[in-house]
C-alpha cells in the first residue's frame, strides 16, 4: 500500500505581508539608495516586507565584493532607505 501525500492549496498561497507606513514609499521597482558599513549603494525595491524590504544591488555597487558575497540581494530596514 502507498501513501500519497498531496499539499492543499491552502498550502500553496503565501501569506500577505502588512508594510508598516514607513515602508509606503518604497514601493516595488522603487529606486533607492542606502548605507551599509560605511559604504553608499543604490539599488531596487524587489519586494517589500513589514518593516524591512529586499533591495537588488544596482550600479557601481552591484559590482562590489558586498554584493557579490550577498548574490546581490540585501534587506534594509525602510528607515535607512531614501527614494533616489
Amino acid at each position: 500500500m502507498t501513501t500519497k501525500i498531496t499539499k492543499s492549496s491552502k498550502d500553496l498561497t503565501q501569506p500577505t505581508i502588512e508594510v508598516s507606513h514607513l515602508g509606503q514609499p518604497f514601493t516595488v521597482g522603487s529606486h533607492v539608495s542606502f548605507t551599509f558599513g560605511k559604504e553608499h549603494f543604490d539599488g531596487i525595491v524587489e519586494k517589500q516586507l513589514k518593516n524591512s524590504a529586499i533591495i537588488t544591488f544596482t550600479g557601481e555597487g552591484a559590482r562590489s565584493t558586498l554584493a557579490q558575497d550577498l548574490k546581490q540581494k540585501i534587506v534594509i530596514s525602510y528607515r535607512q532607505m531614501a527614494l533616489v
